[in-house]
C-alpha cells in the first residue's frame, strides 16, 4: 500500500507560515536598521553643533518599537503555527502508517517502533519549534545587517568574514563528528528499548527463575555503552561551544579596532560609530549561534529520517473487495494446496516451509478443531486466517473471494479471534468489551458477557461494568481476562470465532458454558485450536496437524478409531 504523506510533503504544505515568518524576520531586522540610522543622524546633528528635535525623534522610536513588539508577536505566532500543523500530521501519519504496517514487523521491532514515537518525536518537535525558527531568523538577521554594515564601509564587514569561513569550517569538521555519535547514541537507546521491554514483558519468568541479575546485567552493560557514547559526543559538543565564544569574541575585537581607527582617520563618523555598535550587537549572536543549530539541525535530522523510515515501512497488504455479495456463499473459509514459508527463508525447499499443502473447507455453523504437537503450524495457520501472514502458495478464500482481493479491514470484520494471551487495554471492563465496534450498547455487553460466564463476577464488583482492569488487565485474573477477551468476541457478532486455546485458564463449568454458547448458532463457524483435547470432543471436524501438514481429518470417534497422531495424543492426556 503506498503511503500518500510524508515528512517532507506536510512542511511543504505549511511552508508558507515558515515563508511568512522569515518575511517578517526580514521587516524586523529592517526596523532595527531604521533605528540605528535615526541615532546616527541624532548623534552627528549633535556634533556639528545642530539642534535636534527629541520629541520627534521619541515620537519615531517608539513608532518603531511598537510596531516590532506587534510584528515579533504575529512572527512567533506563524512560526508556532508552522510547528504545531507539521507536528501534528507528522504524529497522524505516524499513528496510521503504524496501524497499517505489516504484523510481523512489530514482532522484531516492539523496542524500536516506542522509541521512535517517544523520543524521535520530541527530538523533530525540538527541530520544528525551536532549531529551525532560529536558523531562518538568524540567516534573515545576518543577511538584511550586513547590508547595512556593507553600505556604512565595507571594511567593517570585511573583519566579520575573515574569521567566519574558519569557523564554519571547523563547525562543519564537529558535526560531522557529532553526527555519526548521535546515530550510533539512537540505535543503541533502541537496542536498550527492546531489552527494558524484555524485561518488562518477562518478569515474571525472570522471578520465578531467578534471573533478574542477568536481566540487569544485559541493561547495564547496553547503558555503558550508551554512556561511553556520550562522553565522546559531550567532548565535541564542549569543542563547538568554545567556538561560540571565539566567533563571538574575535570578530567584535576585530571589527571594533576597524571601526575605532575609521572614526579616528574621518572616515566615518561617531554617528555610524553607534549605528555600528547597535547592528553589530544585534548580529553577533547570530553570526556565533547560527553554524551551531545547523549542527543541531542536522543531528535533528536523524530524528526524522528515523521516522520518515517508520512511515515508509511496508504496508499490509490490500484489496478493494468489501464482500457485500458474501452473505448467500456456501464455505466461510477454503484453502487449497495452501503452504507459508517465513520471508527470506527457503521457499523452494521443503525444510524451510511452516505449512505445506493444507486442504480446508469450513462452511457456516460448522464447529472446526485444529490439533497437533508444540510447533505443528497451528498458529501460523491461524495468522493466515486472520491475514497478518499472506500464503506462500496456494488459495485462500474468505466467503468466496480470494483474500488476497479483500479490503483488509472488511475481511477482519468477518472475523473474531481470541488469542491465547487475552489482551485487555486500560480501560472499564465495557470499554474492552465493545472494542473494535462502533456501538456501546450495554444490554448486548451484558448478554455477551453472560454467555463468556464472567457476567456474575463483574456484578460483584463495586463498580461493575465501569471497573478500570489496569495495565493489560492486571487487577483481574487469567480466566477472567480470557472470559472478558471471548465476550469481546460474542459481542462484534462476527460470522466467523478463532479460538487460540479459549479454555486454558477456564474452570470446568465456565468451559462447558462456553462451549454451550459456541453451539448455539448456526450462522456463526467457530475454529479452535486446541491443546486440551477433551474440550473438542463434540466438535464437527478435527484437523490434525503435524510438521506443517494436515495428517488426519475427521471427528473426535473416527481419529480415535484410526489410532494414529490424534489417538496419541489423546491418550498422552490420560483418557480413557
Amino acid at each position: 500500500m503506498k503511503q500518500k504523506y510524508s515528512v517532507k510533503s506536510i512542511v511543504l504544505k505549511y511552508s508558507w507560515l515558515f515563508g511568512a515568518a522569515g518575511i517578517l524576520s526580514y521587516v524586523l531586522s529592517k526596523l532595527v536598521i531604521m533605528g540605528s540610522e535615526l541615532i546616527t543622524d541624532a548623534i552627528n546633528a549633535i556634533m556639528d553643533g545642530n539642534t535636534i528635535d527629541i520629541g520627534s525623534l521619541a515620537y519615531r522610536t517608539m513608532w518603531i518599537i511598537l510596531v516590532s513588539m506587534i510584528l515579533t508577536f504575529v512572527k512567533t505566532i506563524m512560526g508556532e503555527s508552522f510547528s504545531i500543523k507539521v507536528q501534528r500530521d507528522c504524529k497522524n501519519i505516524t499513528v496510521e502508517s503504524l496501524e497499517k504496517i505489516h504484523y510481523g514487523f512489530f514482532e522484531k521491532n516492539a523496542g524500536t517502533v516506542i522509541n521512535k514515537l517517544t523520543s524521535d518525536i520530541s527530538d523533530m518537535g525540538t527541530l520544528l519549534s525551536e532549531i529551525l525558527p532560529d536558523i531562518l531568523q538568524y540567516t534573515v538577521s545576518i543577511i538584511t545587517i550586513s547590508v547595512a554594515l556593507i553600505k556604512m564601509n565595507w571594511l567593517i564587514f570585511a573583519g566579520i568574514i575573515v574569521t567566519f569561513p574558519i569557523v564554519i569550517f571547523s563547525s562543519e569538521i564537529i558535526a560531522k563528528r557529532i553526527n555519526e555519535l548521535a546515530k550510533k547514541r539512537r540505535g543503541k537507546y533502541d537496542e536498550l528499548a527492546d531489552i527494558a521491554l524484555d524485561n518488562i514483558e518477562g518478569i515474571e519468568v525472570a522471578k520465578a527463575y531467578g534471573i533478574e541479575e542477568i536481566l540487569d546485567r544485559r541493561v547495564t552493560l547496553k547503558a555503558d555503552e550508551i554512556l561511553k557514547n556520550e562522553y565522546s559526543r559531550n567532548r565535541y559538543q564542549a569543542l563547538a561551544n568554545g567556538l561560540v565564544q571565539a566567533i563571538k569574541w574575535v570578530p567584535s575585537i576585530i571589527c571594533s579596532l576597524i571601526v575605532l581607527m575609521l572614526v579616528l582617520k574621518n572616515v566615518i563618523t561617531v554617528g555610524e560609530l553607534m549605528a555600528f555598535l547597535v547592528l553589530f550587537g544585534k548580529i553577533s549572536s547570530p553570526l556565533s549561534e547560527l553554524p551551531f543549530r545547523v549542527i543541531d539541525a542536522r543531528e535533528m535530522m536523524i530524528s526524522v529520517k528515523r521516522i520518515e523510515a517508520l512511515i515508509a515501512t511496508p504496508k499490509e497488504a490490500s484489496g478493494s473487495y468489501t464482500g457485500n455479495e458474501s452473505e448467500s456463499v456456501k464455505n466461510l473459509i477454503e484453502m487449497k494446496n495452501v503452504s507459508f514459508t517465513y520471508a527470506g527463508d527457503d521457499k523452494k525447499s521443503d525444510a524451510g516451509r511452516i505449512l505445506k499443502s493444507i486442504d480446508i473447507s469450513i462452511k457456516k455453523g460448522e464447529r472446526i478443531a485444529i490439533v497437533g504437537p508444540s510447533g505443528a503450524g497451528k498458529s501460523t495457520l491461524f495468522k493466515l486466517l486472520c491475514g497478518f501472514e499472506r500464503v506462500s502458495g496456494g488459495d485462500y478464500y474468505l466467503c468466496g473471494q480470494l483474500f488476497s482481493a479483500w479490503d483488509i479491514n472488511a475481511a477482519r470484520s468477518l472475523i473474531s479471534y481470541v488469542p491465547q494471551d487475552s489482551f485487555l487495554f486500560p480501560e472499564t471492563i465495557l470499554e474492552n468489551v465493545v472494542y473494535g465496534s462502533k456501538d456501546m450498547d450495554l444490554n448486548k455487553a451484558e448478554k455477551a458477557c453472560k454467555s463468556a460466564g464472567i457476567y456474575q463476577k463483574i456484578c460483584e464488583l463495586p463498580d461493575k461494568f465501569d471497573t478500570e482492569v489496569g495495565e493489560r488487565g492486571v487487577k483481574l485474573s487469567g480466566g477472567e481476562r480470557q472470559r472478558i477477551s471471548i465476550a469481546r468476541a460474542l459481542y462484534k457478532n462476527a460470522p466467523l470465532i478463532l479460538l487460540d486455546e479459549p479454555t486454558s485458564s477456564l474452570d470446568e463449568e465456565t468451559e462447558k458454558i462456553i462451549s454451550k454458547t459456541l453451539s448455539e448458532s448456526d450462522e456463526r463457524a467457530v475454529i479452535i485450536i486446541a491443546h486440551r483435547l477433551s474440550t473438542i470432543k463434540n466438535v464437527d471436524r478435527i484437523y490434525c496437524l503435524n510438521q506443517g501438514e494436515i495428517v488426519e481429518v475427521g471427528s473426535h470417534e473416527e481419529l480415535i478409531k484410526q489410532n494414529g497422531l490424534y489417538a496419541a495424543l489423546y491418550g498422552k492426556e490420560g483418557h480413557n
